[in-house]
C-alpha cells in the first residue's frame, strides 16, 4: 500500500491546478484495477486521503450513438470476467 501512495502523491504533485481563490489544489480522481474502482482524494491541504473503494470492476461491453453520430452512451456490466 506504500508505493501506491507514493504513487498517488507522485500524481497529484504532477496535477495540480488553480482555483479560483489562486491556490493549488490536486485532483481527485479514479482508478481501476482487477478489484475494482477506486476514488483518490485529496484533503484541503493537498493530502493524499486513503482510497476509497466504490465497487467491482465495471466493463464496457457495448456503446451507443445516435443517428448523427453523436450523443454517446455505454452500457456498463459490473464484477470479474472470466476468460473462456
Amino acid at each position: 500500500m506504500n508505493q501506491e501512495i507514493a504513487r498517488v502523491t507522485k500524481f497529484a504533485s504532477d496535477n495540480l491546478v488553480q482555483t479560483s481563490n489562486g491556490e493549488s489544489t490536486s485532483c481527485p480522481f479514479f482508478k481501476v484495477d482487477k478489484r475494482g474502482v477506486w476514488f483518490h482524494g485529496f484533503n484541503q491541504q493537498g493530502e493524499v486521503l486513503s482510497p476509497l473503494w466504490i465497487c467491482s470492476p465495471l466493463h464496457v461491453p457495448a456503446k451507443s450513438r445516435d443517428a448523427h453520430n453523436g450523443e454517446w452512451g455505454v452500457r456498463l456490466r459490473a464484477g470479474l470476467t472470466r476468460s473462456i
